[in-house]
């Protein structure tokens, strides 16, 4: 856990809420000089970890700073060392936002599942991670998905609601593209750090995998759900537009197109005009 909670400025009732303001423990300094440490130092960390994973309990970690995803790493690995190999832990790790190459690797080794979401790689946010890191290496290594692929490690696509928006079509959208959904036209032509990113972007129907069968694996209910497979529920949506013959831009407002809902075989929502 790296983030923490604060009340809002504002006074006036109808305007009080919580405000997330995260911080990401690094290996460099911030941009102002601050080395921020982990909320979950390893004394504290190994022995929930140990506890839980020898309980059987799957364990997922949040980590979005290099420094965070190895200290979750180190964790799961001191966990192994002390309850012994097991078959099935699969533990995983959120956001994973900026993460080494070495890391990537060690994730896969270990078997921990990289559970990320692709609306936090909204382009549109690039500016609060200058301001945040500087205009580094590291901002051209904002979640790196396509290292995962290359090290053959297992991926979860996730919508991560409230704080961001809940829908998946679009979330796959940005997977697809790694361009703005909530800004398209966001410096997309001159910033060259925006499009040092669309190096990232995946084929739509791993993006699509990561979403179901992706999902299904990390909560070790793939014999369950997450393909369209016999013995296994049928949850499915039937859209009005085609991604791969109409094209990935239109999943930006594919959500609106979605004319019915069936899930475990059975139908649980349909879109009024197509109810005849």
């Amino acid at each position: 856990m790296e983030s923490w909670i604060r009340e809002s400025d504002s006074t006036a009732p109808e305007t009080s809420q919580l405000t997330i303001r995260c911080t990401a423990f690094l290996t460099k300094p911030y941009a102002d000089g601050s080395t921020p440490g982990p909320i979950w130092p390893p004394s504290k960390l190994f022995p929930v970890v140990d506890l839980a994973d020898s309980l059987d309990l799957q364990i997922a970690i949040h980590a979005i700073g290099d420094a965070a995803v190895d200290n979750a790493l180190d964790a799961f690995e001191h966990a192994i060392e002390a309850n012994g190999l097991k078959p099935d832990r699969r533990n995983r790790i959120e956001h994973l936002e900026m993460v080494t190459t070495a890391s990537i690797k060690r994730l896969t080794k270990l078997g921990v599942i990289a559970s990320l979401q692709p609306t936090h790689a909204d382009p549109a946010g690039l500016d609060n991670y200058r301001e945040m890191l500087g205009d580094d290496e590291r901002v051209e290594r904002l979640w790196p998905t396509t290292e995962y692929i290359d090290e053959g490690s297992h991926v979860a696509f996730g919508s991560d609601p409230p704080s961001a928006p809940y829908p998946a079509l679009p979330n796959i959208y940005s997977a697809t593209t790694r361009k703005s959904l909530t800004k398209p036209h966001h410096c997309t032509r001159h910033d060259a750090r925006v499009l040092a990113l669309e190096k990232y972007k995946i084929p739509l129907e791993t993006s699509i995998r990561f979403y179901s069968l992706g999902t299904a694996y990390s909560t070790r209910d793939e014999s369950e759900y997450g393909s369209l497979e016999p013995g296994k529920q049928a949850d499915f949506c039937i859209l009005n537009t085609d991604p791969f013959g109409d094209g990935v831009m239109g999943l930006r407002e594919a959500q609106d197109t979605v004319r019915e809902t069936w899930m475990a075989g059975d139908r649980v929502w349909v879109r009024e005009e197509s109810a005849a």
